[in-house]
């Protein structure tokens, strides 16, 4: 859900490049498959690249909501906080659309 909110005409969130799309792109895929513990350690890997990108951001924090991880969950969202307001904006619109 998150990609398709990173390339939809509209996207609420910037687009993640090179590595660190790859490793989103395989943290999704790992958790559509049931497999949380590798899907996190890609995610994590990714946010370790991108600490700041709203898109990395919003992916770990709906992993760690998908698998019940309140604290990892807590901590992302406060750095989804200290965004700059556009940032927080388009986040907070991906979650909003996300949980519907």
């Amino acid at each position: 859900l998150v990609r398709f909110l990173t390339v939809a005409p509209t996207s609420p969130l910037p687009p993640a490049e090179g590595e660190v799309a790859t490793l989103l792109a395989e943290g999704e895929r790992r958790l559509a498959d049931g497999d949380g513990r590798t899907a996190l350690a890609s995610l994590r890997r990714a946010l370790s690249l991108a600490p700041e990108h709203p898109t990395v951001l919003m992916t770990y924090a709906l992993a760690c909501l998908a698998l019940d991880r309140l604290s990892d969950l807590e901590t992302v969202a406060r750095k989804v906080l200290e965004l700059s307001s556009e940032d927080m904006l388009r986040a907070a619109a991906s979650a909003t659309t996300t949980s519907t």
